[in-house]
């Protein structure tokens, strides 16, 4: 599991990403955490996805470069608040 965290403070931004080994896997804990309620706030569980590119001036800028896409069965989970 990666905690996405802030660069400069530190700080936890509210979201992780955990890789599965098997796409039932990823389906079966996207189906029994999301909207789990944890310490009064549901959590938002799902398939992570890659930040699109964009186009700016004549060059294609990928938005997030940092990140590959997550491999097969990989999934997003983030506090809905």
């Amino acid at each position: 599991m990666e905690v996405v965290k802030d660069k400069g403070t530190g700080q936890s931004k509210g979201f992780a990403f955990v890789t599965m080994n098997a796409e039932s896997d990823a389906t079966k804990a996207i189906s029994m955490f999301n909207a789990y309620s944890l310490s009064d706030h549901a959590l938002k569980v799902n398939v992570a996805k890659p930040k699109a590119a964009f186009l700016t001036g004549l060059r294609v800028i990928e938005s997030n470069n940092e990140r590959p896409a997550p491999p097969h069965g990989g999934f997003s989970f983030s506090p809905a608040w």
